[in-house]
């Protein structure tokens, strides 16, 4: 028995709608894909207010295809489509394919209808017969909903286009306010990874988290635990906005026929945005870690005098001191961080063990990302570290350390392994949270802004 059909104006009146208009993108790609084959007489899937699953997206693929009104014969045409979108790369997911696919079908489809249209006007010069002219009026009305159909699908995917800068701009803004929660954080593990600096021995001074946090607020009040805030936001605002907006892009070239990115694309997107982020935002970044590892006062009244000093004594280059290990920790730091919690929770997802995206597997993805993050991280971050903070001569050259290679080889012959993994406890406790407030703003930000999840 033939599935009962829906019209659009009744689909249109009866579908649920969000309150949220910017949520209403996957609604309307359901109404305006049932909506295609309402005239084949399939019955339409419900509407409901989330985001489509693969289940659905399949699903709706594959009535897609289904339009009588294109081709006689439904099998070969079917089987043809299916052909045809193996050809396709999506640009940024399955559902942007859909809808590319969906546009290109309903323009041709407009485009047979005009043409039948204007040669059944020809037939009723000829021959004033009614049902021509009934089926000229039936045909105008099927392209009056074509096309309605066919704005709604073309304002979808100009909104997913312009998204593209939403992305960088939400990346940024969640990192920035993950750094004021763990700045604290930040300036203890500074401390900690210069503390005992080449002494196999260390005597004396606060060497342990508890230690550093009670000698910082004792001889510096609860503001020494903020210092190097404002160079770090400036560093979140233009290192973090590449590193979180720029894997999204990136990753959207390595997705396959079926919507999926396997780790290995993931990783390589994250290692991508995160060295072209870090690169380019070394100076605050050097800043911040000289600011935060000055127990004696201010180093820097405010950034513009540290640029002035750091050019005036060290030239320009001096800005981009540190950059080879700065960009080396990104490009680990973003290739574990962020391909990690996309993994963890597509896997917690997909398997059932959480049951619908939300607060939940974002706080257990990142807490997992912290960890491989933090001990993927830590001996790249205690050398950026160093090599920052080292003394320089007049020249500007560090008195300490030639190169990276040289601070890891001092570093091991003099403080052995662990001494790799200094202040590891309290960068884990700092990008441990850092992930967790990054990750739960930027789904947040993505969701009120009418972009998929991570």
């Amino acid at each position: 028995m033939e599935e009962e059909g829906l019209s659009f104006e009744q689909f249109d009146r009866n579908v649920e709608k969000p309150n949220n208009s910017k949520e209403l993108d996957s609604v309307i790609l359901k109404q305006t894909l049932n909506t295609i084959n309402s005239d084949a007489g399939i019955k339409p899937i419900p509407i409901k207010n989330e985001e489509l699953s693969e289940k659905d997206k399949e699903s709706l693929k594959e009535r897609l295809f289904k339009n009588d009104d294109i081709s006689d014969d439904e099998d070969e045409y079917i089987k043809n489509k299916k052909k045809e979108i193996e050809n396709i790369k999506p640009h940024y997911s399955s559902e942007d394919e859909m809808i590319k696919f969906s546009i290109q079908d309903l323009k041709t489809f407009i485009e047979k209808l005009e043409q039948s249209n204007l040669e059944l006007a020809l037939e009723f010069q000829n021959d004033p017969d009614p049902v021509y002219y009934e089926s000229i009026n039936e045909n105008i009305q099927v392209i009056e909903k074509k096309k309605r159909v066919l704005k709604d699908l073309e304002d979808i995917l100009v909104k997913k286009e312009e998204s593209v800068g939403h992305r960088f701009l939400f990346g940024g803004s969640s990192c920035m306010v993950a750094a004021c929660v763990t700045n604290p954080i930040d300036v203890l593990k500074t401390r900690l990874q210069i503390h005992g600096e080449l002494n196999k021995m260390n005597t004396g001074g606060s060497g342990s988290f508890i230690g550093s946090t009670i000698n910082v607020i004792r001889s510096e009040g609860i503001a020494g635990l903020y210092k190097g805030l404002t160079p770090s936001l400036l560093r979140e605002g233009s290192y973090s906005t590449i590193r979180m907006g720029g894997y999204d892009i990136i990753k959207g070239y390595f997705i396959d026929q079926n919507g999926k990115t396997n780790l290995l694309s993931k990783i390589l997107s994250g290692g991508i945005s995160g060295a072209i982020g870090a690169s380019i935002a070394n100076p605050s970044d050097l800043i911040k870690v000289r600011m935060q590892a000055s127990s004696k006062g201010i180093k820097y009244k405010s950034i513009g005098e540290a640029f002035r000093q750091i050019i005036t004594k060290e030239g320009w280059g001096g800005l981009y001191k540190g950059v080879w290990p700065t960009t080396q920790r990104a490009a680990l730091l973003t290739a574990s961080q962020i391909p990690s919690y996309d993994h963890v929770k597509h896997l917690l997802l997909d398997h059932g063990i959480i049951k619908e995206e939300g607060l939940r597997a974002h706080v257990i993805s990142s807490i997992f990302a912290g960890l491989v993050a933090s001990i993927t991280t830590s001996p790249v971050d205690l050398v950026k570290t160093r090599i920052m903070n080292q003394p320089v001569d007049a020249n500007g050259k560090g008195l300490l350390y030639s190169s990276s290679f040289d601070c890891f080889k001092k570093t091991y012959r003099a403080e052995g392994f662990f001494g790799l993994y200094k202040g590891f406890l309290p960068n884990w406790f700092r990008i441990g949270p850092h992930t967790i407030v990054t990750f739960i703003a930027y789904e947040y930000l993505r969701k009120i802004g009418g972009i998929s999840p991570v």
